[in-house]
């Protein structure tokens, strides 16, 4: 491969694991039996040049390798053959192996952990029947999540499967790998996800309602909570619109902020004009005539660092009020040297994982991710969130020097960081001659 860097990608599968068969077998990548091992892929740095190159070679090669087939990360079958209970709550099982699934899937990539069955309910009998299923689970919390226009999944149509059918989707996590992934303070990239520090989603039983006469949908097991997603709104010039509303508090203290500029962009329609809203006195705002879509949202406010909401639900109304909590702005100052002590310019200071105080990922508007030093080594970054942080230091003379840092909890003192020169390759020895 062209360019500054070589990558090898290993991929290895524990060898007390048998290759994939039957139900599993179905599975279309090479790599499915790499993922399912659950152990990491090593990236091997071969030839060392300029390490501002490296995170966009990487990520090249990162679309060059898996972008072509984004279903080859995700484990799954079309059928019923048995799945094997891979630590579920009690009474998961069962309902998972049912006779009317017509298939199933396993995400997310690099991990796993994240099942979606697919079930093909035919009558009022055995969706109430599906429904007691459900409810036996016995978990701190259950979701019945209600929809009223038909089901979709994105690998029935990876299989070129009809979707016609599809009337109910179970999906459930394996807690320990939620908690692996979500939940473990050494994981690499946990800072990084929205989902970080959050406890293990319930389990879920999404259910097209229409399919469904003879179900009264106002009267479901008390075990479980009722998610009502029923399409709602007005029709606008042709194309479905919709009408959310958000609360904003103060992450302390937990008070409403008025004052709150909310600005919503349409995730693929780049051209579309951007619409702005300001949050009342109880920290409300309503988001309108929104067209159907997935949205990104930035919050703002004087003395608060701004933040990202994304994707913004936008599919469907979810009936009910989304709740964002903004953290106040502190800014975090430092000097890069050298071994020697003198200042390092020009070096690119990224934040690679930042949580808000409350120990949850705090996303920040796009293009704020960094800065650099200037001529005496010195770096500036306004507007972090009260909270912690990771960084890397990246310069052209320092390849090692992307490394990552220990949490730094914001505010701080002025931080010194340190770049330690590249290691000189020393040749390697002869061997001694054998006497």
């Amino acid at each position: 491969m062209a360019g500054p860097y070589q990558v090898v990608t290993q991929f290895r599968r524990k060898r007390d694991t048998p290759p994939f068969s039957g139900a599993q077998g179905t599975a279309r990548s090479s790599l499915g039996s790499w993922a399912r091992s659950r152990e990491p892929f090593n990236l091997t740095k071969v030839t060392t040049m300029r390490a501002t190159h490296f995170i966009v070679t990487l990520s090249a090669i990162t679309v060059l390798a898996f972008g072509r087939s984004a279903e080859g990360l995700i484990l799954g079958a079309m059928g019923n053959d048995p799945v094997p209970d891979p630590g579920w709550p009690t009474g998961a099982h069962a309902l998972a192996n049912r006779e009317d699934r017509i298939g199933y899937w396993e995400g997310p990539p690099f991990g796993g952990g994240e099942y979606h069955f697919l079930l093909a309910i035919e009558s009022d009998q055995a969706m109430a029947q599906l429904l007691d299923e459900f409810a036996a689970i016995v978990a701190p919390d259950k979701q019945i999540l209600l929809r009223d226009e038909p089901l979709s999944s994105f690998w029935l149509t990876a299989q070129s499967e009809d979707a016609s059918n599809l009337t109910a989707e179970f999906v459930i996590w394996t807690p320990e790998r939620w908690n692996v992934l979500h939940r473990n303070p050494l994981h690499p990239f946990m800072m990084d996800s929205p989902n970080c520090g959050q406890p293990c989603p319930p389990p879920q039983l999404i259910v097209s309602t229409p399919a469904f006469q003879g179900i009264d949908w106002s009267d479901l097991p008390p075990s479980c909570s009722i998610v009502n997603q029923q399409w709602r709104g007005t029709q606008t010039e042709g194309e479905a619109s919709r009408s959310f509303e958000l609360q904003v508090f103060d992450i302390n203290s937990h008070k409403p902020l008025p004052h709150v500029t909310v600005t919503t962009e349409h995730q693929s329609e780049g051209d579309a004009p951007a619409k702005t809203c300001t949050t009342d006195a109880q920290g409300r705002a309503r988001l309108v005539d929104l067209p159907r879509g997935a949205y990104r949202l930035t919050l703002s406010a004087e003395g608060y660092a701004p933040r990202r909401v994304e994707p913004f639900p936008g599919e469907r109304d979810f009936n009910s009020t989304t709740v964002v909590y903004l953290a106040p702005a502190h800014a975090l100052t430092g000097r890069v040297i050298d071994s020697d002590g003198k200042p390092v310019a020009e070096a690119a200071v990224r934040i690679i994982g930042l949580l808000g105080i409350d120990g949850l990922t705090y996303p920040r508007p796009r293009g704020l991710e960094g800065t650099e030093s200037d001529a005496e080594g010195m770096f500036r970054m306004d507007a972090l969130p009260q909270g912690y942080c990771q960084i890397i230091v990246l310069h052209r003379e320092y390849p090692t020097a992307g490394q990552r840092r220990e949490i730094i909890q914001i505010p701080a003192e002025t931080l010194t960081i340190t770049l330690q020169p590249p290691e000189t390759a020393q040749p390697p020895e002869s061997p001694e001659p054998a006497e």
